[in-house]
């Protein structure tokens, strides 16, 4: 017998074992991918929003943020500051199905206008000035 006959019954044997044995066989798991839900422009400001993530596997995505911003558990993503906001979204597969390959998404968020209203106020000559209150 030679050498590739021996492997192929060494691995049908092998198989054939798994098979009596209940012992699950070795099974290719199936590929998925990820989709992130587009996401507008922004600035900072702007109501916290949230974002989707889908895997083909239907299979639950985490999705993660890096940059001036913050994301709850339930995908909604609140603005710090201005600047690059990487959104990240993640799939690492299950028995069936092997990790996703990872999608990145970047959003630039644009600098809020800078608004200042001030009340009329007078004085006359000598006086202390008037008190001028904030919001802020």
């Amino acid at each position: 017998m030679g050498t590739g006959t021996m492997r192929f019954w060494v691995a049908y044997l092998a198989a054939l074992f798994c098979l009596l044995a209940g012992l699950p066989a070795l099974e290719a798991k199936e590929a998925q991918t990820i989709k992130i839900s587009r996401i507008s422009a922004k600035k900072y400001g702007d109501e916290p929003f949230v974002v989707r993530a889908k895997s083909s596997s239907k299979l639950p995505v985490s999705i993660f943020v890096n940059g001036p911003a913050s994301i709850d558990k339930k995908g909604k993503i609140t603005l710090k500051g201005a600047g690059k906001v990487r959104v990240f979204a993640i799939q690492m597969g299950d028995d069936q199905f092997t990790p996703a390959k990872p999608e990145m998404v970047t959003v630039d968020i644009a600098k809020a206008a800078l608004v200042v209203q001030a009340e009329d106020k007078k004085m006359k000559e000598g006086e202390k000035p008037p008190k001028i209150f904030s919001d802020l």
